[in-house]
């Protein structure tokens, strides 16, 4: 099957001095007007019949305009799995290259585009694909008349384009069976596994997420779009923390694959101390390279202790604002414990929590009685749950303190933290290395204890949006962040103290 161009086919783009050849293309054979079911794509050259856009990127790697098994930009083309060069073969866990060699990255001769396009072609690596999410400014396109859906990426260097149109993904071993029918999403598959078992990188985007790479399935079946093979020579350097995989990278001969100062691994309860190999500054070999840790001490609760307010333990996380955190929940004793649980505005532990048994409930306004008329915005100390309990320089953190607190800390969810079969989350200082640990307390709602194990509420002396709004630090088994809920005034709460040197 072959493209019919005309005249009206071609034009000159003139961008920052630089002359590109742009096509229009349509399906193959089609006999409709050049702005039918057409989209606009920059083209700088041709490899083996195929054509390639330079995005200016600074590797210099040259992207395909269209996907491998394709002949137009609006055709998603073939589905591979990472490691099988045949389209349409069976997506199944049993039978992709995953279960039968020991790769990191794909040879030459399990790449699906080397194999299908020729040797000057080759899939990207996951360090390629993100260069490519990072060079372009990307914009959603779903064009009714053309029937184009998927994503456009403008060079933010010299102005190329590059379309991705939409592909959803294959689990099936029957031809016409995709996981969406009409996919709104796209993934394209690249040659370096992911640090997951049976995972491998992909560029994933949809009509309602920002483009990002993910992990998807090896036995899936995923597009591909192409890059021209430089010829350059590369190799895998792996990163380990504590025998989990953290980073890989496929970078050339001599080339470094450090990982940025501004992201150290981490394991709680540990000091960083190095690598056990830098050879990966000047790489001329495959490498493994495992972190070192030196323990730190601890308590016999499994705290990280810099010292006691009031006879209440606290942690230096090493924040900014020197604000120093307590070791355990108000109403616990140590780290694991879930403490006891407050309304927001209240001191005590109590029975039933909800609107009708609320302190400072407002029917009418549906907002805090004293807090709303007097616009106040943070906690008095009569109502600091906190400031009453433990007393002294303790106070409930502001919403100021919660955010310094997450992005203050890399952070890990445990299951069974120090051996107490309580689950939470750790935050690991990124300053200090110093951690601490927040328990999945769940929280109360009327007489029942909702989500214990699994999420975490704590609350900020800080009123949010609105007067029906607090401000928390949350989390479930998945995720962590903070911010402003609304409804969560009365329901019972966990409070973990913070106070100052």
């Amino acid at each position: 099957m072959r493209l019919r161009f005309d005249k009206t086919d071609f034009l000159t783009l003139v961008f920052l001095g630089a002359v590109s050849i742009c096509w229009y293309f349509g399906k193959a054979g089609d006999k409709k007007k050049p702005d039918d079911n057409r989209m606009l794509v920059s083209v700088s050259g041709d490899v083996d019949g195929h054509a390639y856009v330079d995005l200016g990127l600074p590797s210099g790697t040259k992207w395909a305009t269209v996907n491998v098994g394709a002949h137009t930009n609006d055709d998603c083309g073939s589905f591979f799995s990472w490691g099988e060069t045949d389209s349409w073969k069976n997506y199944d866990t049993l039978t992709h290259i995953g279960k039968s060699a020991d790769l990191v990255a794909l040879d030459s001769v399990f790449d699906a585009a080397y194999v299908n396009w020729g040797t000057n072609w080759r899939m990207p690596s996951d360090e390629e694909q993100k260069e490519l999410l990072d060079g372009c400014y990307w914009n959603w396109v779903d064009d009714e008349k053309s029937l184009l859906v998927g994503l456009l990426g403008t060079s933010k260097t010299n102005g190329n384009t590059i379309f991705l149109p939409v592909t959803g993904f294959s689990t099936s071993t029957n031809r016409n069976t995709i996981s969406f029918n009409k996919p709104r999403d796209g993934f394209y598959l690249s040659s370096v596994l992911g640090a997951y078992p049976d995972s491998a990188f992909v560029f994933s985007f949809s009509e309602y997420k920002k483009a990002r790479i993910a992990y998807g399935c090896c036995s899936d079946g995923f597009c591909v779009r192409a890059v021209v093979n430089d010829g350059t020579e590369k190799h895998t350097v792996s990163f380990y923390v504590d025998d989990f995989l953290i980073c890989r990278k496929r970078v050339s001969v001599g080339a470094d694959a450090s990982i940025p100062d501004d992201e150290p691994p981490s394991l709680y309860g540990c000091k960083f101390l190095g690598w056990s190999d830098s050879s990966f500054t000047n790489v001329q070999k495959d490498l493994v390279v495992n972190a070192r840790f030196q323990t730190k001490k601890k308590t016999e609760g499994g705290a990280m202790v810099s010292g006691q307010v009031c006879g209440h333990e606290y942690v230096d996380l090493g924040l900014a604002s020197g604000t120093l955190w307590a070791t355990c929940n108000v109403g616990g004793k140590a780290p694991s414990d879930y403490g006891d649980y407050f309304a927001w505005g209240e001191t005590k532990n109590k029975d039933e929590y909800n609107l009708r048994s609320y302190k400072w409930r407002n029917y009418l306004t549906n907002c805090l009685t004293k807090y709303y008329e007097d616009d106040l915005k943070e906690l008095l100390p009569a109502d600091d749950a906190a400031s009453v309990n433990w007393g002294g320089k303790w106070r409930m953190p502001t919403s100021l303190h919660l955010k310094e607190l997450y992005y203050g800390c890399f952070w890990t969810r445990v299951c069974d933290f120090n051996h107490s079969h309580v689950s939470g989350w750790v935050g690991q200082s990124k300053k200090n290395g110093n951690f601490i640990f927040l328990p999945a307390a769940g929280s109360y709602y009327g007489r029942e204890l909702r989500l214990l194990g699994n999420a975490g509420f704590y609350l900020s002396s800080s009123i949010g949006v609105n007067k029906n709004h607090v401000d928390i630090l949350y989390f479930t088994d998945s995720n962590m962040n903070w911010g402003s809920m609304e409804g969560r005034r009365f329901w019972g709460s966990s409070v973990r103290p913070v106070c100052f040197p």
